[in-house]
């Protein structure tokens, strides 16, 4: 009498294998095709980064024009320019400084500089 565990079937078992080869397989494939996956998506949160960036370094040149174009044609804001950004004065005008903290800063160091000498 044969014992029915103990009887191999060359038949079952090579379509066994056949199947966990192919398994093992599909298993590769899938990692791979969602690692690419994966690699798209982080490139295309790249690119929209990037976009963003040029969007605003745009906007900064289209600034920059316009402001370049102000002070090669604007008298009046080349004056408002060099009054607030250099402290200049036309001649025999009066400046006044209005500091708002009790600290010395800056303006009245120049101040007590140009009394003291």
């Amino acid at each position: 009498m044969r014992n029915k565990y103990l009887h191999f079937d060359k038949e079952k078992s090579g379509r066994r294998i056949i199947n966990i080869l192919l398994s093992v397989l599909i298993v590769i494939i899938l990692f791979f095709i969602l690692k690419e996956v994966v690699g798209i998506i982080s490139v295309e949160m790249k690119m929209n980064i990037i976009r963003k960036e040029t969007k605003l370094t745009e906007l900064r040149i289209d600034s920059l024009l316009k402001e370049e174009e102000k002070l090669k044609n604007d008298t009046f804001y080349i004056e408002k320019i060099a009054r607030e950004q250099f402290g200049m004065a036309k001649k025999g005008e009066k400046v006044y400084i209005f500091i708002k903290s009790r600290k010395k800063n800056i303006f009245q160091r120049f101040i007590q500089n140009i009394k003291n000498h």
